[in-house]
């Protein structure tokens, strides 16, 4: 993985965290609501796993369905 690829999943993985941390949801939480794994919830959350499109998908459906308050525009 190029220097530069790594660093795009690292701030990936932070706003993914971000997003979960706002929206109040434990990871495990959002390992049932992304369908994968704890194991793998927490891997891309440590920028150790690239999140495949469901998954971001899923996080982005799952971020979605919140009173617009809840959530930050930066999303």
């Amino acid at each position: 993985m190029s220097e530069e690829a790594e660093k795009n999943l690292i701030e990936m993985a932070a706003r993914i965290r971000e997003m979960r941390e706002i929206i109040g949801y434990s990871v495990e939480q959002m390992a049932e609501k992304t369908e994968v794994s704890v194991e793998d919830y927490k891997a891309v959350e440590a920028g150790k796993l690239d999140p495949t499109f469901n998954f971001l998908h899923q996080c982005a459906s799952t971020s979605a369905r919140l009173p617009l308050a809840s959530t930050s525009t930066r999303f």
